[in-house]
């Protein structure tokens, strides 16, 4: 179900008076009785996350690649678990009457993500996320350059509507004029790490499966608990990550309170109509550990072989799918601020109208955050590792009614959880790997969140 824009006098270009968004919206939901209505006004351009801040108790999401607009939204007009079919997802696209006071904006999109393994996000902090939960926020901002739009979403959203969506205009209006204030950071009253004795006992095991021939390779992950003396500011955490990472998919989902966010290096998946895109990434180096720190990587016999395996797995899980599979010869250096990466760039042509999320379901998990075999290395992981991954390392990001959508590997991340942190990291274990060398990997990968958290990492 759809809907023309409805005419309008103003530059339907540019940001509106919160007073003529008000009434465009109240019009739009007269015309739009009992559907769930998309309607959509020019908005200013300001720091996504802000939203996050102007609505601090609502449910709250954040996407914002490298590459794309990027989108956040508040409060939740319907929304997909992981038990949801496609079937169920077309009817509620067909519910949707979209409305706009603009030209071309985003489409409605369902953002959210998925457990790392069945049953990693059921417990603790965690429970709110489940193994999969997608939501199509009640107001969404997206950004895109110098332009941007505010949506509402919903089914009869209610009669102060309109006077919330002046507020949300004026208030993204001020955060645009001041960019995000740099908020101070919580004090830091203790950071409990996992101690290395216990991650050498781990790594001993993970070698002793490998020896047996059950497993190649099975990627170790470890949580880093830091207790704060105030709850994280969530959105002053999303800035320093969009300040220190601007390459990366920054994301965050904000359910019952906590919120787990990261700013990942690493694309699952995206489609675009029959095109793909997808990278192995996988093979790292510490970027100040010497000068010649990425011909090191290049030539390293172990990591080449770790990447090795995460490229033969996604094109072993895409050639069905695709007409045509191009990988990269040899894979190409990702620079971080701390790390290096090996990355081959994979992009195809698919076959047939396979929606994106049957795509994730494809290679989640690959190589990079699994191991090898796939399904034997996540059994191991699941029945040793002392602390469940919830989302960490799952596939996060939307869809839209197209079968469209763009997937990030959830990397570099954390749950906030009131006055505690929970940071993740992981490192592949191969035969050849040295434990308290996986240890240092793991510690410069729990960095940007430290550093987003005020921490002096």
């Amino acid at each position: 179900m759809s809907a023309e824009p409805m005419a309008a006098s103003i530059d339907r270009a540019a940001p509106c008076a919160p007073s003529d968004a008000a009434a465009f919206i109240a019009r739009a939901l007269d015309r739009a009785a009992g559907a769930l209505v998309h309607v959509t006004v020019p908005a200013p351009v300001a720091p996504p996350e802000a939203l996050l801040a102007i609505a601090p108790a609502e449910p709250a999401v954040l996407w914002a690649p490298p590459d794309g607009p990027a989108f956040a939204g508040v409060g939740i007009a319907a929304e997909l678990d992981a038990t949801a079919s496609r079937a169920d997802a077309a009817a509620l696209w067909r519910r949707v009457a979209t409305i706009a006071l603009s030209d071309a904006p985003p489409r409605p999109r369902m953002f959210g993500g998925m457990a790392f393994a069945p049953g990693a996000a059921r417990r603790g902090a965690w429970a709110p996320f489940g193994d999969g939960r997608f939501v199509l926020p009640r107001w969404r901002y997206a950004v895109a350059g110098d332009r941007a739009w505010l949506t509402l979403a919903g089914v009869r959203p209610g009669a102060d509507a309109p006077a919330r969506a002046a507020d949300l205009l004026r208030a993204l209006a001020r955060a645009g004029d001041r960019g995000r204030p740099a908020a101070s950071a919580p004090r830091v009253r203790r950071i409990d790490a996992l101690p290395r004795e216990l991650w050498r006992a781990q790594i001993d095991a993970i070698r002793a499966a490998i020896a047996s021939g059950a497993v190649d390779k099975i990627v170790a992950a470890r949580c880093t608990a830091v207790d704060l003396d105030a709850p994280a500011d969530a959105a002053g955490v999303l800035s320093r990550l969009r300040a220190r990472y601007p390459d990366c998919f920054r994301f965050a989902f904000r359910f019952d309170g906590a919120t787990f966010a990261g700013a990942s290096p690493e694309r699952l998946i995206a489609r675009d109509g029959r095109h793909i895109a997808t990278q192995a990434l996988a093979g790292s180096i510490d970027a100040d550990s010497r000068p010649d720190a990425g011909d090191a990587l290049r030539a390293s016999s172990k990591d080449q072989s770790e990447h090795g395996y995460v490229v033969r797995a996604i094109t072993d899980a895409l050639a069905p799918l695709c007409a045509r599979l191009n990988v990269s010869a040899e894979p190409e250096i990702c620079t971080l601020r701390h790390l290096l990466h090996l990355r081959t760039p994979i992009r195809g042509t698919l076959a047939g109208p396979h929606h994106v999320l049957d795509l994730v379901a494809a290679l989640h998990p690959t190589p990079a955050v699994g191991g090898v075999p796939t399904a034997d290395a996540v059994q191991w992981i699941c029945a040793h590792e002392p602390a469940p991954r919830g989302w960490y390392a799952g596939p996060v990001g939307w869809f839209d009614s197209a079968g469209d959508g763009d997937f990030a590997v959830a990397l570099r991340s954390g749950l906030l959880a009131g006055h505690r942190a929970f940071l993740y990291a992981g490192a592949g274990i191969v035969a050849a790997s040295d434990a308290d060398a996986e240890y240092a990997e793991t510690d410069l990968k729990q960095r940007p969140l430290l550093e987003a958290l005020g921490v002096d990492a």
